[in-house]
């Protein structure tokens, strides 16, 4: 189970927390992020867990200010 969850979140490329509209929301990506910290350390892969998440988010683009990573993506990293 943890091989294959390291799998998933290894083959993720589009950061997760998206609206219906498309638009990345702090909200979202937090309770995602929340969910999958939880659950990796359940299975005793939080470090694994905790690295994965930063290469998915270092995909994150420049926001709107013109600073990297984009407001949400800084919003919950602020929060971890």
């Amino acid at each position: 189970m943890a091989e294959r969850s390291y799998k998933l979140l290894d083959a993720l490329h589009r950061i997760p927390g998206h609206d219906e509209l498309g638009e990345l929301k702090a909200e979202y990506l937090a309770k995602c992020v929340a969910t999958v910290r939880r659950l990796c350390a359940d299975l005793g892969r939080a470090k694994v867990g905790d690295t994965s998440i930063g290469r998915l988010l270092s995909a994150a683009p420049i926001g709107k200010d013109g600073v990297w990573p984009c407001e949400p993506v800084r919003d919950v990293m602020e929060d971890v």
